[in-house]
């Protein structure tokens, strides 16, 4: 997984590839996007426990916002 800040800016530069792709935030720790082969944009919270990752969508762009998503990430890790 690659990672990069993630704003509504940068979903511009984000182009489908052939297999699902994840990227990480720098700022947000286990906040992440899924970039589909369809182009779909999926926000990810993801927590490691015992060693395993354990992934949940949060919910797809445009209709969840980032700003909307990072509140959602970090009220589900408290």
């Amino acid at each position: 997984m690659s990672e990069i800040s993630i704003t509504n800016k940068s979903f511009c530069t984000l182009k489908p590839q052939p297999k699902p792709y994840f990227l990480r935030d720098n700022n947000l720790k286990g906040f992440a996007v899924k970039v589909n082969p369809s182009g779909k944009i999926t926000f990810i919270a993801e927590v490691r426990y015992k060693g395993v990752a354990k992934r949940k969508t949060l919910g797809a762009y445009p209709v969840l916002q980032v700003s909307e998503a990072r509140k959602e990430e970090i009220i589900r890790s408290i």
